[in-house]
Parts: C-alpha cells; sequence; structure tokens
C-alpha cells in the first residue's frame, strides 16, 4: 500500500461516517461462545495485516470502539498460529499477504476451526468478493469504504450475519450475470492453471511461476470450478487428464481444493 494510502486509512480512523448495514443470512456459523462475548463483555479480535501502519490503525480503531486485539499477525502463517493460541472472536483479514493465500487461510480457519473471518481489503472485486465468502468468510469491508462499516461488520458476525459492504453488493448480481454468459471450456490461461493445480502446486507456487499475483491465482482457481462445476482435486485431475493438460496421473493428489 502505498504511504498516501495509508495516511489516508489512519485519518478516516478518526473521522465520523454514517453506519450504512446490509445484512444476510450467515451460512457458515461460527463458535457460539463468540455471541455470548459480545452480549457480556468485550470481543476480542485478531488483525491479519502485512502493513504495520495499517495494524496500527485499525487497532486503536478497534479499541475505541471496545473490541481488543488479542494478536496481530502479519503472514497467513502467522494469523493460523496466533488463531490456535488466543482464540479470537473475530478474525480480520486483509487479501494480500507475502507468504501464501488469505483466501486458503480463510478456509481453515472458518471451515476447519470454526473461527469467524472478516475481510478487510482493496481488492474488493466481485469476484474477489465472491471467493472469499466462498471459503467461508463472515463478511467483507472495503478499505476505501467509510471505516465504521467494519464496526458493523463485527457486530453482524458476532450475531452470526454475514455483511458485506453495500457497493460491492450491489455491484455483484451485475458479475454474476455477465459470468453467466460466458462458455463452460477454459481459457488458455485458465488451462494453463488448471494444469499446475493438478499437479499439486500451491497457490504460492503458480504465482511464482506464472509471475502474476495470489489474488489472481485465487481468481483463476474460483472460476475455473464453477465454470467445470468440481469441487475437489480429485476431479480436475481426471478433467486434465481426459482433455490433454495432463499426460500422466500426479504423484501428489492430497492438496484439497475449495468448492
Amino acid at each position: 500500500m502505498r504511504i498516501a494510502g495509508m495516511l489516508w486509512l489512519a485519518r478516516c480512523l478518526t473521522k465520523p461516517e454514517p453506519q450504512i448495514q446490509w445484512l444476510l443470512p450467515r451460512h457458515v456459523v461460527g463458535r457460539s461462545e463468540a455471541k455470548e462475548l459480545h452480549g457480556n463483555g468485550r470481543i476480542n479480535a485478531l488483525i491479519v495485516e502485512d502493513h504495520s501502519i495499517v495494524r496500527w490503525a485499525i487497532r486503536s480503531f478497534l479499541e475505541e470502539h471496545g473490541i481488543s486485539t488479542v494478536g496481530e499477525a502479519s503472514t497467513a502463517a502467522e494469523a493460523l498460529d496466533l488463531a490456535a493460541i488466543h482464540e479470537p472472536d473475530i478474525i480480520i483479514m486483509d487479501l494480500s499477504l507475502e507468504d501464501g493465500s488469505s483466501i486458503e487461510a480463510t478456509r481453515t480457519l472458518s471451515h476447519d476451526r470454526g473461527y469467524r473471518v472478516l475481510a478487510f481489503s482493496a481488492y474488493d472485486t466481485p469476484d474477489c468478493v465472491e471467493a472469499f465468502m466462498q471459503a467461508g468468510g463472515a463478511g467483507f469491508v472495503s478499505k476505501a469504504a467509510p471505516v465504521k462499516e467494519l464496526i458493523t461488520a463485527i457486530n453482524a458476525a458476532m450475531d452470526d450475519r454475514q455483511w458485506i459492504s453495500p457497493k460491492l453488493r450491489v455491484d455483484q448480481p451485475v458479475k454474476k450475470r455477465e459470468e453467466g454468459k460466458q462458455k463452460s471450456d477454459l481459457s488458455d490461461r485458465e488451462k494453463e492453471v488448471a494444469s499446475l493445480i493438478a499437479k499439486g502446486l500451491s497457490s504460492s507456487q503458480i504465482a511464482d511461476q506464472l509471475y502474476v499475483s495470489l489474488n489472481t491465482v485465487e481468481t483463476h482457481r474460483y472460476r475455473i470450478f464453477k465454470k467445470l462445476q468440481i469441487h475437489n482435486r480429485a476431479q480436475l485431475v481426471d478433467y486434465a487428464l481426459q482433455n490433454g493438460l495432463l499426460n500422466t496421473y500426479p504423484v501428489a493428489q492430497n492438496s484439497p481444493l475449495p468448492t
């Protein structure tokens, strides 16, 4: 993030903004004890963000609203470790992390461990929002939105409701209609990514090999699974073998993939 953008965020944290709500039923229910804390005491948050000044700004803003920060992580690996140690009620996750995919970390934290994970990110395209929510996200707040939306989203998550910035929810139906017009055939780039996934490469390895960002790989991954209507890597391997993307069955077959 550029310095100007970070300073803007710091200013936003002290600027009062109107609170806007957009509530949806929660598909993945988080830990039940967290909701009790919401009613009787302070909420404990884990901040996952790779820029220290942004972590400081978020922490300061949360403290002003009675929310305690029990840990701060700058990588996906740290997030997984700190969540196990502190058992936060809410995890605030940036989508751009250097060491790995925040989408994969969210899937582990939400589906496997039952935590509420809320995105607070500048990567707010419809594809990124949908991929994050499919991974079990509790909500999505754009860094371009009024920062008070972060509190609204946290309160919604603590009540087991999904919350997405209104602007992003307005844009998503248009994107879905456009995707509905696409053919089921994969593009050349999607075939390339599908082949690498089928071979067992991680999102980080694919990003390095293709010289693209992790978020770009996650977007391709999501579109591939959606177009092919498959749910795991084994199904993708079968498709790759049948369509000439693989010549032999890969040795490594134990990397689960998103639905």
